[in-house]
């Protein structure tokens, strides 16, 4: 699992502590101006495909998917502003969270300024830290990506489905975790080759492996994997 993207400016979605509200199409607007997009940016080959985001949402929408975040990418130039990279997260209306823990969701990335194919990916949202994070792992877990050419709606629509077939696997994946209790010395070990992930060279680091481990929240406290994980990512 890793956590989203940071190349996504971040903004305020409305959330509270035991769920996430609905998102109507002009708070989407709002947050992502680029999902609305009437046209691809200037100058894409007649090849391209133009399938608007916002209309996925609405067909994501009567499928029983219910938007609860957007997000786009920072851009600099002018001419792929309003059509720039953008995510999604969608939640089941019909799937129960875990109370007080998580929520899996599909995560549904586009563009209209040729840098993105659609992509589809299954994800966990976390209350408590109100942090999202894709599944990645890719031999488990599906990750849809189709092109700009030659695609209908409904392919995003199955794909939609196919990953909420996986929903079971990731939440027995999550159970697993927090069941899997970690000694000093595998929390540690693990912390370090965390932090090599992130800096070159350790040793130049600001932080060090026991300063990552150290729980900022009381509810990450604990030896448990899961906790372990959420602490260092």
């Amino acid at each position: 699992m890793k956590e989203k993207p940071n190349m996504f400016a971040q903004n305020d979605n409305p959330v509270s502590i035991h769920e996430r509200v609905e998102l109507l199409d002009e708070q989407i607007r709002a947050l992502a101006p680029s999902v609305f997009a009437l046209q691809p940016m200037p100058g894409v080959t007649s090849r391209y495909a133009f399938v608007p985001t916002a209309q996925l949402v609405a067909r994501l929408r009567d499928a029983g998917w219910a938007p609860v975040s957007a997000v786009q990418q920072r851009v600099k130039l002018d001419a792929r502003r309003g059509f720039q990279k953008h995510l999604i997260r969608f939640q089941r209306r019909d799937v129960v969270p875990v109370k007080g823990e998580y929520t899996p969701e599909l995560c549904l990335i586009n563009s209209h300024d040729r840098s993105s194919a659609y992509q589809l990916h299954a994800g966990l949202y976390r209350f408590i830290c109100a942090n999202g994070m894709f599944v990645g792992d890719g031999d488990a877990f599906e990750r849809v990506s189709i092109r700009h050419a030659g695609f209908t709606p409904d392919e995003v629509i199955d794909a939609s489905f196919r990953i909420l077939d996986q929903v079971p696997a990731i939440t027995a994946s999550v159970e697993s975790f927090r069941a899997r209790r970690l000694t000093d010395a595998e929390s540690s070990a693990f912390a370090a080759v965390a932090l090599r992930l992130r800096y070159d060279d350790p040793h130049t680091a600001p932080v060090g492996p026991e300063k990552l481990l150290e729980a900022r929240r009381y509810e990450d406290a604990g030896d448990n994997l899961w906790n372990v994980l959420n602490r260092l990512q």
